[in-house]
C-alpha cells in the first residue's frame, strides 16, 4: 500500500506465552494503541486463555506466532510427538536455546523438513481453538534468519490461508546508535541484509507485508520517549511495529514499560498530531483485495 498516508500496525508478540502477557496485550488493545496480536499455541492454559480473550475482542487482528526456539525467559517444547523431531530439541525436549545451534540446524533441509511437522501442529492447534489468523511469523525470527525457513514460512501461509507473513527489514540511521543498545543494532542490520529479497518472495506466492518494520533495535528496551522518537520517522506506507505488552515487567525485558507506553496519552496524541493511521494485516488485506 504507496500512497501518502503512513499507516502503523502496532503488533504484540507471545499473546498466549503466560497470564501477565494475556492481561498486557488486552490492556494495550483496550486502552491503547495496539491493533494486532501474535498467539503461540505451544503453551498450555495461557494459550487457550488468550483464544478465548481473542474471541471476546473481535477487533484485535490475530496472528500465529510460530516457534522453533527457546529463549532467556525459559524453554519452550513443542507439541509435536517427540520421536518425530527429535532432532530438533535437547536432551529434556525443549527446543534449542542458542543461535549456534539453530544455524547448525535450520540451514539444512532435512532438519527444516522435521520442522515443518511441528509448525504443522502449531498452526493447526490455533485453527482447531477458533483462531482465524490474518498473518504469520516466529519467535527470534527464525523463520526470517534461515532462507530454507522462510520459504517453509510462505508456503503454510498460503496453504492455510493466511494473507500477510511478517518481513522483518528496519530502517537504520547514524542517529539510532545514540538512542539503542548496539546488539538490537546489529540484529536489525543482519535481518535487512538477510530479507533483501523477501518481498518479491511474498510477492510470488500472493502474499502481503508491512512495507517497512520497526522493533528490533529497541528490543526490549521500548518505552514512551523511544516511542516517540520512532514515530516522527515512519514512512509513507505501512508500517509494523513490534512491541511485547505485559502487566508485569520481567528479568530480561520491560514488558510493562512497553505497556505503558503503548498506553500513553502523550503516544495517542503525537499519533494524531502526525497524522498517523492505526490499521491492522486484516484490514491491510481488505484494502488490497
Amino acid at each position: 500500500m504507496h500512497n501518502k498516508i503512513k499507516y502503523l500496525i502496532v503488533n504484540a508478540d507471545d499473546f498466549g506465552l503466560n497470564q501477565n502477557v494475556n492481561k498486557g496485550v488486552i490492556q494495550g488493545y483496550k486502552n491503547g494503541i495496539l491493533t494486532s496480536a501474535s498467539i503461540m499455541s505451544i503453551t498450555g492454559e495461557a494459550f487457550y486463555e488468550a483464544a478465548e480473550l481473542s474471541r471476546n475482542n473481535p477487533g484485535l487482528d490475530i496472528g500465529i506466532h510460530l516457534a522453533l526456539c527457546s529463549d532467556v525467559l525459559g524453554k519452550l517444547k513443542p507439541i509435536s510427538p517427540l520421536s518425530k523431531i527429535r532432532a530438533i530439541t535437547d536432551d529434556s525436549g525443549a527446543f534449542l536455546s542458542r543461535p549456534k545451534d539453530w544455524f547448525r540446524l535450520f540451514t539444512k533441509q532435512e532438519f527444516v523438513d522435521i520442522a515443518e511437522l511441528e509448525l504443522r501442529a502449531q498452526i493447526e492447534k490455533a485453527l482447531d481453538a477458533g483462531i482465524t489468523p490474518a498473518h504469520l511469523n516466529s519467535h527470534y525470527y527464525t523463520t526470517t534468519l534461515f532462507p530454507k525457513l522462510f520459504l517453509l514460512n510462505l508456503r503454510l501461509a498460503k496453504e492455510y490461508h493466511i494473507p500477510a507473513v511478517r518481513i522483518s527489514r528496519e530502517h537504520i540511521s547514524c542517529r539510532d546508535f545514540f538512542y539503542f543498545y548496539r546488539l538490537g543494532l546489529y540484529k536489525s542490520l543482519l535481518l535487512n541484509i538477510i530479507c533483501r529479497k523477501y518481498h518479491k518472495l511474498a510477492d510470488e506466492f500472493s502474499l502481503i507485508s508491512s512495507d517497512y518494520y520497526s522493533g528490533i533495535k529497541a528490543g526490549g528496551i521500548l518505552s514512551e520517549d523511544i516511542l516517540a522518537k520512532i514515530l516522527p520517522k515512519l514512512k509513507e506506507g505501512v508500517t509494523e511495529l513490534l512491541v511485547h505488552p505485559a502487566s508485569m515487567n520481567s528479568e530480561h525485558f520491560k514488558e510493562k514499560t512497553q505497556l505503558d507506553a503503548i498506553c500513553s496519552s502523550k503516544i495517542k496524541k503525537q499519533i494524531e498530531r502526525l497524522g498517523i493511521v492505526l490499521t491492522d494485516f486484516k484490514q491491510l488485506h481488505k484494502k488490497i483485495m
